[in-house]
Formats: C-alpha cells, structure tokens, sequence
C-alpha cells in the first residue's frame, strides 16, 4: 500500500510538471495557431492520461460534495449545454477537461499541492526570462510584439505572469529560509510584466499587492486609520487608472467603443445571449452599424478589425447571456464568502484575473486555466460538505468518465490530425506550392473539423490563383462564422474580378464601416465606379482618399495616395 501511495505522488508530480510547463512554454510550428493551440491539446490530452490513470488506482477518496463544487458544475454545464452544438467541438472538450482537472486537484495531497504551488513560481520566472531576453534582443520574440514569451501577444504572456505573483506573495510570507530568493524572483517576474506594457497586467499586480498587504498588516491599525489608508488606496488606484488611460490613450478609447457596441450584441438577447461564436460572427457588423449612425469622428478613426470584447465578462454574456453571468457570479460569491480559511495564493490568483478580465481575455490561455481551477479545487476542499457520494455512486462516476474518455478522446485525436494535416498544406501554400496543395485543401474541407479560420483560409487560397468562383462559395459558408474586415475585402475582390460590380461594390462598403480609417476599401470603390463608368463620383472618392488622414502610415497607404492623385490629376486633362 505504502509503495502504491508513493507511485501516485510521482505520478502527479510528473504529471503537474507536465501541465505548468506544457501550458506555459509549448510551441508547434507544425499548427497554422503555433502558440495556442498545442496548449489546448497539450492541456486535454494530459488531463485524460491523468484521470484514466486515476480512476484504475484504489487510492480513491470518498468524494465530498460542497456548494463550490455544484456551483461550478451548473456553470459548466451550462456552457456545455449551450456549446455543445457547434460543429468546432474543442471548445466542449476543453469544459469537459476543465471539471476532470478539478476533479484531480481536489485528490492532492498536501505535499503535491506544495510541489504545485513552487512549480507555478519557477514556470512563470522562467517565462519572464524568456520574455525579459526577447526585449533585449538576446532572443528573437515569435510575434510581431518586442515581448511576448511563447504566446502570440503581451496580453497571453503577461497574464500569466500576472497569475503567478500571489504565490510568490505566499511563499515570501511562509518560507523565511528562502524569502530573498524567491523576492529576487518575484522582481524579475515584476519587471517582465511592466516591460510587457500591458495595463491589465500592472493594475491586476498592484491590486493584488493591496490586497496581500492589508490583510497582512491592518490588524496592527485602529478603525481610524483603517479608514484612512482605504481611502488613501480608493484615490490611489483611481489616480492609476487615468494615467493608464492617457498611457495608451487611442487604444484605451477603442476599448470604450468596443465595449460601447458589445452592449449593443448584448441588448438584442440579454438573457440567454445567442451562442457559442456568435461575438466573432457578428461583432463587425455591429460596430459597422454603429460607426454608420453616429458622428464622432474619434471613434471611427480608431476603429479596427475586432475578434475579441477585451472583457471576458461581456464575452460571455453576449454568447450565454446573462444567465451564464449570473452562474459565474454564483462561482465567484461561493468561492469568496464560504471557504474557511483564507489561502492568500489561491484567493490572490483569482483577484487577478477578475481584475484582467476587465479588460482583456486571460481564459483564451490554458496556463490560466491551470491556475484558477487549481486555485478553486483547493479552495473547495475546505468548504462545508453538502454530502457524501456512496461507493457505488463513485463506482457509477468512474463508469461515466471512462465513457466520456473514449468518446472525447476520439474527437480530439481528429481535431488534432485536421489541423496537423492544415498546418502542413498551409505552410507549404506559403512557400510558393499553392497550387501544387489546392486539391488537399479540397480533401480537408471535406472532413471540416468546424474552425471557420480554415474555411478562410481555404478561401484566400482559391483568390489567390484565381479560382474566384469557388473562393466566394467558400467564404460565403466562412461569413456565418467570421464576418470581419478581410473577409469582406476577399468577397468584393473575388466579386471585382468577376465583374459583379454591384455585389463588389456592396462589399467594399461593408469594409469601409466596419473600419472607416482603412484605404483599401475605398480604393476598391473608385475601381468599381470607373468600371461602370461613373468617373464623377469615382474622382470625388479620391479626393476623399488623398485628404483622409492616416491612423497608421505605411508604404501601401501611400501609394494609394499616390495612385488616386494620379488619377485625379488624369481626370482634370
């Protein structure tokens, strides 16, 4: 028996070693997502090697069922019940993933979960290293950003390190042996996430910071003073927040505009919202919609092309309505106001991520997933039981988890070989081989694994050899799943070349209001109106287009300028 307990401390050693590591630093070129999507993978395929391992095991404790937990499983059940009919199923995996990893973290043992909280530490220093290099040049950063760690941009990389500083935090306060190496950590951990520039990571750390002091240090002052620091803390944070705003003061203003048109999304089905991928289905046109009916210039001068509400809790009310706000809430009151004991990391890690995902998208990472499940299972275990599951009910669980296994398992194992096998043609269509590869793009889009991201890129590779006809079939399927800016350049330019000039022109209008402060729509549009002959109203469009001033300059901007005022100057011979 001793011999079976040790086994299965190694084993969830190794396997919470493989998930902080996975999580946080896998990358796979071999995926059209490189950087995010072989974390999901990675996240799902150990979680169900954990758990069917578990189950087989006889060190099975009686499974105690409290208020947290049922919490919990309605929310994702919820999500479940609401995702579950979208034909792009990873998403229904990843919730399944998430409660079977809940469901281990409350079998840890003390010395596991120790073993859990230092490799959380040691992952994200490391990961500020890694961040902190690719600043200084010492190593080549993956995105288009100066530092972005192993994630596409700074929002991924700093909220996992923002996630991380309440265990450091912990750590510092329990352990005086090694306090001022773990402080030297949390330091270059600090520097990371400022190098980093993102607002929601700084104020997430500051706020947590507050949080750790207070509730370390206010029992030493009377309720005078209490009264007086908290006040103090109220007009700093606000003083913070308005020089974060004015920091990046375009893009803090293009939050409010998007924030401004989710709210409309949210308006037309505020109760049980629509449904899972409705935000990047149709937010584009919204924002076109509202652009169209207002006069603020400001707004439409910063508009871009959005995928994302940068609040993950309007996100989610848009796609599950304000029920599922409502289950999130019930989480969030269980885990706050029914644990016993006050486990400072654990509380810390999930304050940061409220505060986050105000205004960014933390849960696209799988890191944070780790973390806040981690966080909410340890919680849970301390709370007060509702009851007790029967040895015959755990009998039956198992009994369900294997069945979910086999069946989960084998959708991810096609989702994983779909998008291996398009990362492969993709790439090769990259270097030159697109028509060598068109044919299995054909083959793959007959076993669509539901990503509308394929679809489009189907598409843009029929536009580009000239297959117009087949492009605009195709992306017209991708535009019940993405109905964005270069999507709808894509369909005007196929419907160009195919002299649809009203279907074309339709197009580059929608284009031009979904980001007003784009050239190449309007460009499009003097092409279509001096190919029905309407040179009048197309040397008025240049007018425009030389006088527009630009959000961005760029060499394509300006040989747009320079081509319009060549035509203008033509016209006037």
């Amino acid at each position: 028996m001793f011999k079976v307990v040790i086994l299965l401390s190694i084993l969830n050693k190794f396997f919470i070693t493989v998930f902080t590591i996975e999580t946080m630093f896998l990358v796979l070129p071999c995926f059209v997502d490189e950087m995010v999507l072989p974390k999901i993978y990675c996240f799902n395929i150990t979680v169900f090697l954990w758990i069917f391992l578990f189950v087989f095991s006889k060190n099975w404790k009686k499974f105690k069922v409290d208020i947290l937990t049922v919490s919990i499983i309605l929310f994702i059940f919820y999500l479940l019940l609401v995702s579950i009919t979208s034909r792009f199923y990873l998403k229904s995996i990843g919730f399944l993933g998430t409660v079977l990893f809940y469901f281990l973290c409350r079998q840890l043992s003390p010395k596991d979960l120790r073993y859990f909280d230092w490799s959380i530490v040691l992952v994200t220093f490391l990961q500020a290293v890694y961040g902190i290099f690719q600043y200084t040049g010492v190593l080549a950063s993956l995105s288009s950003f100066p530092i972005s760690g192993s994630f596409d941009n700074p929002a991924g990389f700093s909220s996992c390190l923002a996630i991380g500083v309440p265990f450091y935090l912990d750590i510092i306060k329990k352990n005086n042996s090694c306090r001022y190496y773990i402080l030297s950590l949390l330091l270059v951990n600090l520097t990371a996430i400022v190098l980093s520039r993102s607002r929601a990571g700084i104020l997430s750390v500051l706020i947590v910071f507050f949080w750790f002091l207070y509730g370390q240090y206010i029992c030493v002052f009377d309720q005078k003073k209490k009264k007086q620091i908290l006040l103090f803390t109220l007009l700093f944070f606000i003083t913070l927040a308005i020089m974060l705003f004015f920091w990046k003061k375009d893009s803090a203003i293009g939050r409010i505009l998007i924030w401004k048109v989710t709210c409309n999304m949210i308006a037309d089905s505020p109760i049980l919202g629509f449904e899972d991928g409705f935000f990047r289905a149709n937010y584009m046109l919204y924002q076109a919609n509202y652009l169209k009916d207002i006069s603020d210039s400001t707004y439409s001068f910063l508009a871009d092309n959005i995928v994302s509400p940068f609040n993950e809790y309007l996100f989610l009310t848009v796609e599950f309505g304000m029920i599922g706000l409502f289950l999130l809430c019930g989480v969030l009151f269980c885990f706050f106001c029914f644990n016993k004991n006050r486990y400072s990391s654990f509380i810390g890690a999930v304050i940061s991520m409220i505060i986050f995902s105000l205004f960014s998208y933390p849960f696209r990472y799988p890191f944070v997933w780790v973390v806040v499940i981690y966080s909410f299972a340890r919680i849970s275990v301390d709370m007060p039981v509702i009851c007790r599951w029967s040895t015959r009910a755990v009998s039956y669980v198992k009994m369900g988890i294997l069945g979910l296994l086999v069946s989960a398992g084998f959708y991810l194992w096609k989702d994983i070989c779909f998008e291996y096998d398009w990362g492969k043609i993709a790439h090769l269509s990259l270097s030159g081989k697109t028509k060598m590869v068109i044919e299995d793009y054909k083959d793959l889009y007959d076993r669509w694994n539901g990503n509308p991201y394929f679809l489009y890129n189907y598409g843009a590779e029929l536009n580009y050899i000239g297959q117009y006809e087949k492009s605009s079939e195709i992306l017209e399927e991708c535009k019940s799943f993405i109905d964005d800016y270069p999507l709808r350049m894509l369909l005007a330019d196929n419907a160009f070349y195919l002299k649809k000039w009203g279907l074309a022109k339709s197009h580059y209008e929608m284009a031009a209001y979904m980001c007003p402060n784009r050239f190449l729509p309007l460009q499009g549009l003097v092409n279509v109106y001096d190919s029905i002959d309407r040179p009048d109203v197309a040397r008025k469009l240049a007018l425009d287009i030389i006088e527009k001033k630009e959000k961005v300059p760029s060499a394509i901007v300006s040989q747009i300028k320079t081509r319009m005022l060549m035509r203008v100057e033509k016209s006037d011979l």
